[in-house]
C-alpha cells in the first residue's frame, strides 16, 4: 500500500481509524524493518511510541524500533534455518 515508505505507513495507519496507535506502530515497524526509519521525522516516532505505551489495550506495547528489530531478527533466524536445511539436503 505504501511501498515500504515508513512515513507514509504511519500516515496510513493513523488514517485507518479505530485502533490507530497500534496500526500505525505495526505498519511503521514493518516498513522500518524493510526500509529503515530515516524517512520519518523523529517527533513522529516519539508520538507513535508514546501513544502505543499509553494505551493499556495495545497488543504489544512495543515501540516502532522494537517492532522493527524483532521482525528483522525473526527474518534473520528464518534465513539461518533455510541455509541449514539447504546444507543438510546437499549431503
Amino acid at each position: 500500500m505504501v511501498k515500504g515508505n515508513t512515513f507514509d505507513a504511519i500516515i496510513a495507519g493513523v488514517n485507518m481509524g479505530r485502533d490507530t496507535d497500534c496500526i500505525a506502530a505495526i505498519a511503521a515497524g514493518i516498513s522500518g524493518a524493510l526500509t529503515g526509519h530515516s524517512s520519518i521525522p523523529e517527533e513522529y516516532i516519539k508520538q507513535v511510541d508514546y501513544a502505543t505505551k499509553k494505551n493499556i489495550y495495545t497488543n504489544s506495547q512495543r515501540t516502532i524500533e522494537e517492532t522493527a528489530e524483532q521482525l528483522y531478527d525473526a527474518f534473520k533466524a528464518r534465513i539461518k534455518k533455510m541455509k541449514e536445511y539447504i546444507e543438510v539436503m546437499d549431503i
